[in-house]
């Protein structure tokens, strides 16, 4: 398997299933990827009706039971990141884009053992990352379906539950154009539907950020080591150091095209991401499914934080290309030499980022920043939960 395939086939397993996947399938028969096509608008459809639900929801409790607003509005605005972001890739440019990253890791040549050690290290790190969200994801997501079953059972054993009027419990606060006591069976299927489809999109939207992210900073890691020893044969230095930039300013055009590309989803994810761990912060001292609120601000936390990590390295690795210049014999190679490593050293002062529109590049500093504005927010959610 090539090594771009190998890098993203979590990513891509994920979002075939979430049906986003919309680079060519070659291996499929065209009846297969009619139906591909079919079941991609089934359950993007699906997905959007929950949003929809959410937000009526919302607009028919908020001023009139502000706790279930609170817990609605956290289950919004998490869906309507994940509508954003899966909508955007399946944008034509963004497909493009990941086509170009996928064929030119694919073509990737790499001559030193320690530059395939650099490699294989990534695609480790990377897939250890996404399998371990997409089993604490869902993990979670059995967590939620587990708690909603031991208050119907609950439920059951009351006395005073056992008239028709009583509301039975449910797990995600939806909008129903329908008395959801009738039709109970189909709400709890509907819900258990709802929490496998957000894992499902949650796991798929990260694997494929963290994929791109962690591909971008082997990239710019390898190229350190070929700066290095670029000159290790004087003849042939000038055109290897020609080769070696040419894949730099490749490696800058995708950072631009990301930057273009997910310049508002990463703009939305940080612009909200505070509200969302203030309002499930809120649950938790208002003593409402605590463990699970818990783990859930958990993970929220820590996909921000290795999502900023991430994007800090690529910042890091690409300042680091001057040290690996420095680091090189290339005070023995001709003044031509020289004057295209200096081009190169100059560039490296602007280092490349991920950019979250106004609020500069997203780094450690901007995930601590959501944090420390989440607990602003808090003071203000929960004053308002108490009025």
């Amino acid at each position: 398997m090539l090594r771009g395939d190998r890098l993203f086939q979590i990513a891509k397993i994920l979002m075939l299933i979430a049906g986003t996947w919309r680079l060519e399938l070659k291996e499929l028969p065209n009846k297969w990827q009619m139906f591909y096509n079919i079941y991609s608008v089934f359950i993007q459809i699906s997905f959007n009706t929950f949003v929809i639900s959410f937000l009526i929801e919302l607009y028919m409790t908020w001023g009139i039971d502000n706790d279930k607003a609170v817990e609605c509005l956290t289950t919004l605005i998490v869906n309507l990141v994940f509508v954003v972001k899966m909508g955007l890739f399946q944008t034509k440019k963004m497909t493009k884009l990941l086509n170009q990253i996928i064929d030119h890791v694919n073509c990737l040549s790499i001559d030193d053992e320690h530059g395939e050690y650099i490699f294989e290290s990534h695609l480790r790190y990377n897939n250890i990352l996404n399998i371990g969200i997409l089993i604490y994801t869902f993990s979670l997501g059995l967590h939620l379906n587990i708690i909603g079953l031991v208050q119907y059972v609950y439920f059951q054993q009351e006395p005073n539950n056992v008239t028709e009027s009583a509301d039975k419990p449910i797990i995600l606060m939806y909008w129903y154009p329908f008395d959801y006591n009738k039709h109970y069976g189909f709400v709890i299927f509907y819900q258990f539907f709802t929490i496998f489809a957000s894992d499902l999109y949650n796991s798929a939207i990260q694997a494929m950020f963290n994929t791109i992210i962690i591909q971008l900073s082997s990239d710019l890691k390898i190229l350190q080591l070929e700066f290095q020893k670029f000159n290790m044969n004087m003849k042939e230095s000038k055109q290897k150091l020609k080769n070696i930039i040419v894949k730099h300013q490749k490696i800058i055009e995708y950072i631009e095209g990301l930057n273009e590309t997910l310049k508002y989803p990463l703009l939305i994810e940080y612009m909200v991401s505070s509200v969302m761990f203030a309002s499930v912060l809120v649950q938790i001292l208002q003593g409402k499914k605590i463990i699970f609120n818990v783990e859930y601000f958990v993970i929220m936390a820590f996909q921000l934080f290795i999502l900023s990590w991430n994007a800090n390295e690529i910042k890091i690795q690409s300042e680091h290309i001057a040290y690996s210049i420095y680091e090189s014999k290339w005070y023995e190679d001709s003044t031509e030499v020289k004057r295209m490593l200096y081009i190169v050293v100059m560039r490296c002062r602007k280092p490349l980022s991920l950019n979250i529109g106004p609020f500069g590049s997203l780094t450690n500093d901007a995930f601590l920043s959501r944090i420390k504005l989440a607990y602003s927010y808090v003071s203000l959610l929960s004053g308002g939960v108490n009025t």
